[in-house]
């Protein structure tokens, strides 16, 4: 089923009206308005919303019309409607095959997107948010990446460009770790005369360069196979082995033009206080008692990534079975509980998660 949501309706009368130069070098952009006409911007070669809120693949509201393929991929609240949620193993979503040509020869433009994601990468591991390339990796390929981590650096959001050379012109990231568990806003521009990132909002002045600098005009057009754009999935620099996202991802636009600190702030704020599509109703939960006298516990319609607890009564009283644990993509986790001296006299199983809670009768014991 589709959800129809007021911000699809708006993309059909956003209009770009002149502004002054802002962010990196003199990179000169234009201010993003809310108007009566009804044309799309030019300049937005690329939008989807991911407020399909089901099915198999994501509409592109530009004028491209460049929908994308998903795969295995979930349907999560979003900051702006619905998200992509990824489980961090065999899910992706994208345009394969061939880059279309509006996309893969910009030399200059904006790409934006909100995303979160649920673990930190180890060493030699990220967690890829987007990947422009050949879908191969390796030290004969080129790519650009949106990526959390980056040879066990945390949770800082690296923006990369490398080429099939060995050679990596433009690498910055934004100079502290990222937070778990929270939606992001991310805009990397680039424009003749440099280039520039923001994170909700607001310029990073302290980015930093682990290659190149700010004067670097490297974009889309430099990924010499750019057969697959991808989400949630991509590679740390020339490493050929392929890496997953575990998170979420909404709201991917990417532009012709360098936008403007004005603009990143339009954008910005549209992801302010704005409400899932998907209703939040309360998780349902199913207890088994193992011939062990363990308890297998399974929820399932949690929020996803969302906090889970298991909560048991007996003779009236309340204590924690074990401790809070997050739920997947698709808003399920199942426990195994061990066996406790109380669980003979045990009543009941609460389960607590953001969306409410669920009670289910234990199941009798010995």
């Amino acid at each position: 089923m589709t959800y129809p949501h007021p911000l699809r309706l708006l993309g059909a009368l956003i209009a770009l009206v002149p502004l002054s130069a802002c962010g990196a070098g003199s990179i000169q952009s234009s201010a993003l308005t809310v108007g009566p006409g009804l044309s799309k911007p030019a300049a937005l070669v690329g939008h989807w919303s991911f407020d399909e809120a089901g099915g198999l693949s994501a509409m592109d509201s530009s004028l491209s019309d460049n929908d994308m393929k998903l795969a295995s991929t979930h349907w999560i609240p979003g900051k702006i409607g619905t998200a992509l949620g990824f489980n961090g193993g065999g899910d992706v979503a994208g345009l394969l095959g061939s880059v279309p040509r509006e996309l893969s020869s910009l030399q200059a433009g904006s790409v934006s997107l909100w995303f979160r994601f649920e673990s930190v990468p180890g060493v030699d591991r990220i967690s890829p948010l987007l990947h422009l390339g050949d879908g191969h990796g390796g030290k004969r390929h080129s790519g650009l990446e949106i990526e959390i981590g980056h040879y066990g650096a945390g949770t800082r959001l690296f923006f990369t460009l490398y080429t099939s050379n060995g050679f990596i012109p433009l690498c910055y990231d934004t100079g502290f770790d990222l937070e778990l568990h929270r939606w992001y806003h991310f805009v990397g521009v680039v424009g003749p005369d440099g280039n520039t990132g923001y994170l909700d909002g607001l310029e990073l002045t302290d980015r930093h360069y682990n290659f190149g600098d700010a004067t670097a005009s490297n974009f889309l057009d430099e990924v010499e196979h750019p057969d697959v754009l991808w989400l949630g999935r991509g590679f740390l620099g020339h490493i050929p082995t392929l890496q997953e996202h575990l998170g979420g991802i909404d709201d991917l636009r990417i532009y012709s033009k360098p936008l403007s600190g004005a603009e990143v702030s339009a954008l910005y704020q549209l992801g302010s206080g704005s409400q899932p599509l998907i209703a939040a109703e309360p998780p349902r939960v199913a207890v088994e008692r193992e011939q062990t006298g363990s308890l297998r516990v399974r929820v399932t319609d949690a929020e996803p990534f969302g906090p889970v607890l298991v909560i048991g009564r007996a003779r009236g009283i309340d204590w924690p079975l074990a401790s809070p644990v997050s739920a997947d993509a698709r808003g399920e986790v199942e426990l195994l509980l061990e066996r406790q001296p109380a669980w003979p006299e045990l009543e009941q199983l609460r389960v607590e998660a953001r969306n409410g809670a669920a009670v289910e009768a234990a199941p009798p014991g010995d």
